[in-house]
C-alpha cells in the first residue's frame, strides 16, 4: 500500500529540528484552492462571511477554549 505522501505529494512544511511545542507565535492564512473567494466576498470595503465562512469563523474563534495555552491575535490587512 502507498504512502499517504506518495499519493499526495505534499511538501513537507515544517522546519526541520524545530520544536513546535515551544513557545512562540506562529501566522496563519487560511486559503482556497486557487484562491477562490469559498468564505466570504467583500461589499463596501467590507468581508461579508458566507455560510462557509461563518463555520471557519465559529471554529476559529473556538480554538482557545479547546486549546487553552494559546492565545489569539487579530492582524488587519
Amino acid at each position: 500500500m502507498p504512502s499517504c505522501r506518495s499519493i499526495h505529494h505534499r511538501r513537507w512544511l515544517r522546519l526541520r529540528g524545530y520544536d513546535y511545542s515551544q513557545t512562540g507565535a506562529y501566522f496563519v492564512t487560511i486559503c482556497a484552492r486557487n484562491r477562490e473567494n469559498l468564505l466570504a466576498k467583500v461589499e463596501d470595503e467590507k468581508m461579508v462571511l458566507n455560510d462557509a465562512g461563518r463555520v471557519v469563523q465559529t471554529v476559529w474563534d473556538g480554538l482557545p477554549e479547546r486549546l487553552p495555552t494559546i492565545s489569539m491575535a487579530l492582524s488587519s490587512w
